[in-house]
């Protein structure tokens, strides 16, 4: 059995009600249900990687052949009997046309 009560305002309301005060704060509203995620389609499994080794390149190689594996150097500067080709990952020293160091 509910019993009045008499609330601040003076009027009767039943216990299990919730009293609100004049000028109090509201309380905050539930946070709305996040929607379930959708399901996702099928995303293909990656293309298997190649079993190719990356170009490399060693002392002593020609210019024609390092242009033959990496294409042409974006830079090139001639000192003398020394070339100097830059490419976007390194740098190749050839000396009479014949690479002396890698960096």
């Amino acid at each position: 059995m509910w019993r009045p009560r008499i609330t601040a305002g003076g009027s009767k309301r039943r216990q299990r009600d919730r009293v609100v005060r004049p000028g109090a704060p509201a309380a905050p509203a539930a946070a709305p249900a996040e929607p379930a995620p959708a399901a996702m389609a099928a995303i293909p499994p990656p293309p298997p990687p190649t079993d190719t080794p990356p170009p490399t390149i060693a002392l002593k190689q020609t210019k024609a052949q390092v242009v033959a594996i990496f294409g042409q150097p974006t830079k090139v500067v001639k000192l003398a009997t020394k070339e100097i080709d830059y490419y976007p990952d390194m740098k190749v020293t050839f000396v009479n046309d014949k690479v002396t160091a890698i960096e």
